[in-house]
């Protein structure tokens, strides 16, 4: 009777490490190559007697320099095995698990499974020999005759009586069942592996055989999901490692982002291209993407809040919106671009704004707007001029809130209202009429935050009013004559002050931005 319970989870789950622990010892593409009992020569049921008999042939053939024959036929290893593995093969077999586990993938004198351990070991000889292309249909039969073994109740029976024979506590039934648990994974992992290795090569032909022999075999699509991510574990620990690397950059080191996310990209976008190929339609590709994409927008904001170049975060977004693959990442990244197209543009009115001049930015982000030929930037321009929020100037002091009478200086207005919020303008009145626009502001009930550029009509009205009034004035003392001769000239001096400024920024967005790209 085996002992042991299935039923007891953390039982369960002890079993299966050593099951797994057992199968990493095995590589994949040598589960028989490097068979303890291929190596041996040995009947994978052998007791204690045969193995000591078995080890002193291989010794005293050693030291006479003499072949060590194998009972396998053409399932033996093609050149004897060094003295070092034949030692590593028995002493492998005094470990139950192991050797449990090698027992399952050699020879057992049940028929089916013989069958498919064979057909098995002529494909991967195939495959190793570079005739894998040419003898594609190995691969069907020993998927097949896996399939069919597996499904057999005797071939469980076997693994149960051998279990037993083992006579060993460290195996036992959940011994078994983790091991009849993961065989079919095991079976299908090395055409995973050797597709995983295809896509790294770049050899497309190979990817699609090794995935078509997984597609087409009788194994569940659950059992080929998990080989081949198991077979992309390589590459998804080296994103993981080289996302976390990056997001520790940024943490502790941000002036180092660029060059580290650069190395992020070089080292991780053909290790992605690889599950993207084995991967097609797996989720797990999909969020790999992400992740990177992910780790890239982090970093252009680490980079851009300690003090980085706007330009150079933009840059790192770029290819973030290349990896990205999620509807919600690719807002996020979207999202994240246009907040830094914003700083961007806004880094070069920093002067105007330093100054309090909220009016003067805004005159200089439309006639770049106006001389900008890339659609892309007279969009982040567009955007930052419709926004009454964006153009922050810093105020030397709180501006004056004072009337008497209905006569002095208030706030009209409530634009732009959000997060409790608004911009409003700050203008004089006469009899709590307001007659003159000063400047616009962002306030809430109890604060004045910042400068803003006023409204377009306001800022028409700004030089309309006065003017008018000094035409009423000019009539109502000297005439109309006077008054219109007085407005020309009110208008010529105006015009001349605008050209030179004009002329002004112009020359020093030449500096800022290069030279116009197009008339305005």
């Amino acid at each position: 009777m085996l002992a042991g319970t299935t039923g007891d989870d953390g039982y369960a789950r002890e079993a299966g490490r050593d099951v797994d622990a057992a199968l990493r010892r095995l590589p994949v593409l040598s589960t028989y190559s490097a068979n303890m009992f291929r190596i041996s020569g040995l009947a994978a049921d052998v007791g204690a007697t045969a193995i000591r008999r078995r080890r002193e042939e291989v010794e005293m053939a050693d030291r006479l320099s003499t072949a060590t024959p194998s009972r396998f036929g053409d399932l033996a290893p093609e050149q004897t095995p060094e003295p070092e593995q034949f030692k590593a093969a028995f002493e492998a077999m005094a470990a139950p698990v192991t050797r449990l586990v090698h027992e399952a993938f050699w020879l057992s004198g049940l028929a089916s499974h013989d069958a498919a351990v064979g057909a098995h070991c002529r494909a991967l000889a195939a495959e190793a020999a570079g005739r894998g292309a040419a003898d594609e249909s190995l691969w069907g039969a020993a998927l097949d005759a896996w399939a069919k073994t597996l499904a057999e109740p005797e071939f469980g029976a076997l693994l149960v009586r051998r279990a037993v024979d083992l006579d060993d506590p460290r195996v036992d039934a959940a011994t078994v069942a983790a091991l009849r648990e993961r065989l079919p994974r095991r079976v299908l992992a090395p055409n995973a592996v050797l597709a995983v290795a295809a896509a790294t090569a770049d050899d497309g032909a190979a990817v699609t055989r090794h995935l078509r022999a997984l597609r087409e075999s009788p194994f569940p699509a659950t059992a080929v999901a998990e080989a081949l991510r198991e077979a992309c574990a390589p590459v998804v620990r080296a994103v993981s490692d080289g996302c976390a690397e990056l997001l520790r950059v940024a943490a502790e080191e941000p002036a180092d982002v660029p060059s580290v996310a650069d190395r992020l990209v070089r080292d991780i976008a053909p290790r992605v291209r690889v599950a993207d190929a084995v991967l097609p339609e797996d989720p797990l590709a999909d969020a790999l993407h992400d992740e990177i994409a992910g780790t890239l927008t982090r970093a252009s904001v680490a980079w851009t809040n300690s003090g980085g170049a706007p330009a150079d975060g933009l840059e790192l977004l770029a290819r973030a919106s290349g990896f990205a693959r999620d509807a919600s990442t690719r807002e996020l990244v979207q999202r994240k671009s246009r907040e830094l197209s914003d700083a961007s543009v806004l880094a070069v009115v920093e002067p105007w704004c330093s100054a309090g001049d909220a009016d003067g930015a805004g005159e200089v982000l439309r006639l770049w707007r106006r001389r900008q030929a890339d659609p892309a930037r007279r969009a982040d321009l567009d955007r930052v001029l419709a926004d009454p929020r964006a153009v922050r100037a810093v105020m030397a002091q709180s501006p004056v809130r004072a009337t008497w009478f209905g006569c002095g200086m208030r706030p009209y207005g409530h634009r732009a209202w959000a997060e409790e919020t608004w911009v409003e303008t700050r203008c004089v009145t006469v009899f709590w009429v307001p007659v003159y626009p000063l400047a616009a502001y962002l306030s809430d009930e109890e604060f004045v935050y910042a400068k803003v550029p006023l409204a377009p009509w306001v800022r028409r009205a700004r030089y309309e009013v006065p003017i008018l009034l000094a035409v009423l004035l000019a009539a109502a003392l000297l005439g109309w004559v006077f008054a219109v001769g007085l407005v020309v000239v009110v208008e010529a001096v105006l015009l001349g002050a605008g050209l030179q400024r004009r002329r002004t920024i112009e020359g020093w967005l030449d500096e800022q931005v290069g030279p116009r790209s197009r008339e305005g």
